[in-house]
């Protein structure tokens, strides 16, 4: 280990010294506390009992941006997604879904880490939605507007997705949310055919641990959450459940 030492004022040095890098490189985990955006998804919400202190700079999360595919590509892919692999099996609630496909894509808006539940749904949507893209762009009004300067969207860009979503998979397990339920099973759901391994089920296991972390293996009472809420966990918790037997 070269000159290091272990000794209790090094070691508070050095802690200084990581925690000045780290507020130089990305906004001090204080910096954003009350201007966080507020998506109306109570979800997310701040928790004092999560490790937020072991999540990624904002910086990471930010850089997700370079990543969305053109508004007409994430339709298709949707449309892809929801015709071919949206068939036995609940993976996210549509209307919502398509609600933070409006709201990501309608302007440049700040991402903190709390937005990555939501972009690793989305991407791993769109990945999976690649996988099929071949036998839903033969179909009109898909075979004419794919066609001319556009490609088809393919295993290229699903790779892509999945590559940058994976670098959040840390924060989804901290973050631990309805959200981080609904990005591991889809990731699980897009390696299936890719690995066969048993990538998938280590994915979807971990969508298990995230919706009993959630409590959403319980039967849950009235009170505090309404009844279309505690139907659509009820739904994902039962997919997660299924999946992964």
């Amino acid at each position: 280990m070269g000159d290091i030492s272990f000794e209790p004022s090094n070691l508070q040095f050095i802690a200084d010294a990581l925690e000045r890098d780290q507020c130089s490189f990305a906004p001090c985990p204080h910096a954003y506390a009350d201007d966080r955006i507020q998506t109306g998804d109570s979800h997310t919400a701040h928790d004092p009992f999560r490790a937020t202190g072991l999540q990624s700079p904002s910086s990471i999360i930010a850089s997700a941006r370079k990543y969305f595919p053109p508004r007409h590509i994430a339709d298709f892919l949707l449309e892809t997604f929801l015709e071919y692999t949206l068939t036995n099996y609940y993976y996210f609630d549509e209307t919502e879904f398509r609600q933070k496909l409006d709201y990501y894509y309608a302007e440049d808006r700040y991402l903190d880490i709390n937005d990555a539940g939501w972009i690793c749904t989305l991407f791993m949507t769109f990945a999976s939605g690649t996988q099929f893209a071949y036998m839903h762009a033969s179909r009109p009004p898909y075979l004419q507007s794919m066609s001319g300067e556009d490609h088809l969207p393919d295993d290229t860009i699903g790779l892509a997705l999945y590559r940058f979503s994976c670098r959040l998979i840390p924060d989804l397990i901290t973050t631990a949310s309805v959200e981080t339920v609904q990005a591991f099973l889809l990731f699980g759901v897009y390696t299936m055919p890719i690995d066969t391994s048993g990538l998938a089920y280590t994915y979807l296991g971990l969508a298990i641990k995230m919706a009993i972390q959630n409590g959403m293996h319980r039967q849950f009472g009235e009170e505090g959450l309404d009844a279309r809420t505690i139907e659509l966990r009820n739904r994902l918790w039962w997919s997660a459940y299924a999946l992964d037997r």
